[in-house]
């Protein structure tokens, strides 16, 4: 029910802090990563299918790590219900002293 959240309330801009994360276990617990890196879109489905391409560059969960970003239940639903872009195709990813941003820019398959 994450998708469904923004039936009720729908921001005009989603911010990530990314710059420490959890790859494994989490939300607060887990192996904690240093990406030092923030994303940031108007679209909720850009941001969260940017979270999980940065989680899988970082080395993340088998459940995460071997599938498409599009595969996860959460990113799927949005789709489903017209939240945000509908596919990779869609997605331009601007950067800012992101050596990583062409492995991040990768995982987004």
């Amino acid at each position: 029910m994450i998708a469904e959240s923004n039936l009720v309330y729908r921001p005009d801009f989603y911010i990530s802090d990314a710059t420490k994360c959890f790859v494994t276990d989490g939300p607060n617990i887990g192996t904690l990563r240093e990406s030092d890196i923030v994303l940031a879109s108007s679209d909720v489905v850009v941001n969260d299918a940017l979270g999980l391409a940065l989680l899988k560059t970082l080395g993340t969960v088998p459940k995460i790590q071997n599938h498409s970003v599009w595969a996860q239940p959460q990113i799927k639903r949005a789709v489903e219900l017209n939240f945000g872009v509908q596919s990779r195709d869609e997605i331009t990813v601007k950067s800012a002293g992101v050596g990583e941003i062409e492995k991040i820019s990768a995982n987004l398959s």
